[in-house]
């Protein structure tokens, strides 16, 4: 594999097998975990009187809802949505060496492309930074580098002649959180270049300057009310903000994430020590789909449509 982005595909082909063949959670490199696994889904899903094989988030991408972060995906061993997922993007890659293009690819080129939120149709818009810089997203680009999500569109809206009935099976038997509320906040909350600066902040939860007030606000909410902090290295336009995990990661800034008496390494502490109260010993309720709106596929599975 080669290209700008081969680390994040390498993984992309690597989570699948691995949650097919042995069951479990796969969380992206970058993520900060502030609640139980068992608290946030797992509970439900190794129950077996429940419904729920999957847990995912839902990240609207498409001009209808529906669509899931890729990031966070739970599931039971030798899961059927899984497979059928698996064999998508494995199809998707056959014969390249990187995600360049694969927009194109027929079993996914019906779907379009990933659009951006002023474009969605949706019960409940989020103001939100995605990292841009004020100058607009290559949608091709972006849906070639978000192909694994397009694989999952094709499997949730597919009913084919083998009985599988992705629209009902997505309702019955995937566990969703929201992404902006339990996963991503700082990009509803902040700009996504403001993060890293904020965090290495001394940690001062007492001070009334603007700053600190705005440190202790993020810091408060995302450990009490959300279970993950995902802060993607992923590919990024050249121009967009820098996020937080890559600043973390550039020359100089190795140990800004524990760096002691600030607010970076407060938070990292709370993650370990610290319980949240809502939902104490359940997991959290699991958010309801409407009607689809998004045309059904009907076909094989891997056969053009």
């Amino acid at each position: 594999m080669d290209g700008p982005t081969k680390g994040q595909h390498s993984s992309d082909l690597a989570r699948l097998p691995l949650l097919y063949l042995y069951g479990g959670i796969w969380l992206d490199v970058g993520s900060m975990l502030f609640r139980r696994f068992d608290d946030i889904s797992w509970r439900d899903l190794e129950d077996p009187a429940s419904p729920f094989e999957m847990g995912m988030s839902l990240f609207q991408m498409r001009k209808y809802p529906g669509q899931a972060l890729t990031g966070f995906i739970a599931a039971r061993k030798g899961n059927p949505f899984i497979e059928r997922w698996m064999k998508v993007s494995l199809e998707l890659w056959k014969g390249r060496t990187n995600c360049f293009g694969q927009h194109q690819h027929p079993l996914i080129k019906p779907l379009g492309t990933m659009v951006p939120p002023d474009w969605q149709e949706t019960d409940r818009p989020r103001k939100i930074d995605m990292g841009g810089s004020g100058e607009a997203f290559d949608l091709g680009i972006l849906t070639d580098y978000l192909a694994l999500n397009m694989a999952y569109e094709r499997v949730r809206l597919l009913i084919d002649e083998d009985g599988w009935d992705g629209p009902a099976y997505y309702r019955t038997h995937v566990h969703f959180i929201d992404t902006f509320d339990e996963i991503m906040k700082s990009h509803e909350m902040m700009l996504q270049d403001e993060l890293f600066p904020l965090l290495s902040l001394p940690f001062e939860p007492d001070s009334s300057e603007p700053q600190q007030k705005k440190a202790a606000e993020y810091v408060g909410h995302v450990l009490a009310n959300c279970s993950i902090g995902k802060h993607a290295q992923g590919h990024w336009q050249p121009g967009n903000r820098i996020p937080l995990a890559m600043s973390w990661s550039m020359p100089g800034n190795e140990n800004a994430d524990i760096k002691e008496g600030t607010w970076s390494e407060y938070m990292r502490w709370a993650s370990l020590f610290c319980e949240q109260t809502r939902y104490r010993g359940q997991c959290l309720p699991s958010l309801e789909l409407g009607k689809e709106k998004d045309s059904i596929i009907k076909g094989a599975l891997l056969k053009a449509d």
